[in-house]
């Protein structure tokens, strides 16, 4: 029983995006560098539905989808917060990249659309990408998401 709860602790936490990786992606090869060092695996299939417009890639146990958009040269990172019980785990890369954004980064605005769930966005001067940093939480999966500020109205 031992080695199958340590297994499962290495398994779970084997891949890891930080604050610092994500301040380095500012292009899609940046992009793909960082999601590859982290054993994420390119989704030839799913990319290939979007007609080119996306570079999709995700991790092998499936807990992890990464995403860059082509036409507008924005990305974002889905990580599942749900653990294997199904409750929401708050000690996910999500939670930690989170919180090292609110300390090191400028509170922008609240983001969302008729159709889109609303997010937090900041400003964050160390990051390479020209936009913002996005978070949101949709059924027990954290988003990471960078976006170019003119293409959202800050809800009131």
């Amino acid at each position: 029983m031992r080695y199958l709860l340590i297994l499962l602790f290495i398994s779970f936490n084997s891949y890891s995006q930080t604050y610092n990786e994500l301040a380095t992606i500012n292009s899609l090869e940046s992009f793909k560098r960082v999601l590859i060092e982290n054993d994420y695996e390119y989704n030839k299939k799913e990319s290939k539905k979007k007609k080119g417009a996306n570079v999709i890639y995700e991790t092998a146990d499936n807990q992890r989808f990464a995403t860059w958009n082509k036409e507008r040269g924005e990305f974002a990172i889905l990580i599942n917060k749900k653990n294997i019980i199904g409750q929401l785990d708050n000690y996910t890369d999500y939670d930690y990249v989170l919180r090292d954004v609110k300390d090191k980064c400028t509170y922008y605005g609240v983001y969302g659309g008729k159709d889109v769930t609303d997010a937090v966005f900041y400003s964050c001067s160390d990051f390479s990408y020209n936009g913002l940093v996005g978070f949101l939480m949709n059924d027990g999966a954290g988003a990471i998401f960078f976006r170019n500020p003119e293409l959202f109205k800050v809800i009131d």
